[in-house]
């Protein structure tokens, strides 16, 4: 396939192919390098309907949701970063903030429940 866009300082170019075992994968092309774009490596997202919905920062500490002002993500939304993190058995982390506020005062914290993740005094705990 051809690119319309040439990667550069003013574009970056995403391209989704499927990865070996079928599992869908975005490739970022960019001449920033390593140094920028090292820090980005190993988070989560989920997409649906060609728009982010979930970003799950590498370290799982932080997560970012986009949904419309008032209006939760349906919990299947959930329940796909769940099975995600689910391929990677050995997996463990706390997560603390869901757009930078304490995940239980979030509305999401009862969806993220739901998929898998349990309570514990620090946050919601995965693994």
């Amino acid at each position: 396939m051809a690119l319309i866009v040439v990667p550069g300082s003013r574009h970056l170019v995403l391209e989704r192919c499927h990865d070996e075992i079928g599992d869908w994968r975005i490739i970022l092309h960019s001449p920033y390098g390593r140094r920028v774009h090292e820090p980005w490596a190993g988070a989560l997202v989920v997409i649906a309907g060609g728009k982010l919905l979930l970003y799950l920062a590498q370290g799982g500490k932080k997560m970012l949701v986009w949904q419309e002002k008032d209006e939760l993500l349906p919990p299947e939304v959930f329940h796909a970063l769940a099975t995600a993190l689910r391929r990677e058995p050995r997996l463990r982390f706390t997560l603390t903030e869901v757009n930078d506020q304490p995940e239980r005062q979030t509305p999401m914290f009862t969806l993220l429940r739901e998929a898998g993740f349990s309570s514990s005094p620090q946050g919601l705990d995965w693994g």
